[in-house]
């Protein structure tokens, strides 16, 4: 059942996202994944 904008629905919001990529916890690491 979708309602409204789908919020509702948590499958459905999942299944929407792309998963964030796993980075060391180092500066240059994260600068480097964001493309700064």
């Amino acid at each position: 059942v979708l309602t409204g904008h789908g919020l509702k629905d948590p499958d459905r919001a999942i299944a929407q996202i792309a998963v964030p990529a796993a980075v060391d916890a180092d500066y240059g690491t994260i600068k480097a994944e964001l493309g700064l």
